[in-house]
């Protein structure tokens, strides 16, 4: 993504455009995955030897599961940056206001907002 966004190269920000949608496919599943594996198999087995595994097995799936929420949230932010920068309107007018201006000098002046008119 940041070599993309370094080089502006249209074949770097559609590459990166997929690679973030297949991520968040993955952690999509990875989601179905865990919670199959935290309703489907519980963590209280029978007094047996191997209760301690299962309990840590679970505890692991968990935060696992945490992790892939967490990627499929940035996985959709970053698609939808890479969506807006892939199929941006050339027409579009950009808006650009600054928050203070140079002058000759180098010292910088606050310039106020444009006015807001409702």
């Amino acid at each position: 993504m940041v070599v993309a966004e370094n080089r502006k190269s249209s074949f770097l920000v559609k590459g990166s455009l997929g690679m973030n949608i297949m991520s968040s496919i993955v952690a999509a599943i990875g989601i179905i995955l865990f919670l199959v594996d935290i309703v489907y198999f519980p963590s209280f087995i029978s007094d047996s030897y191997y209760a301690w595994a299962r309990r840590t097995a679970q505890g692991l799936s968990a935060v696992l599961l945490i992790f892939s929420i967490l990627e499929l949230f940035i996985g959709l932010v970053a698609s939808s940056f890479g969506c807006k920068a892939v199929y941006y309107e050339a027409d579009e007018a950009t808006h650009f206001v600054p928050d203070a201006i140079v002058s000759h000098q180098g010292v910088l002046i606050p310039v106020d907002p444009p006015p807001y008119e409702a």
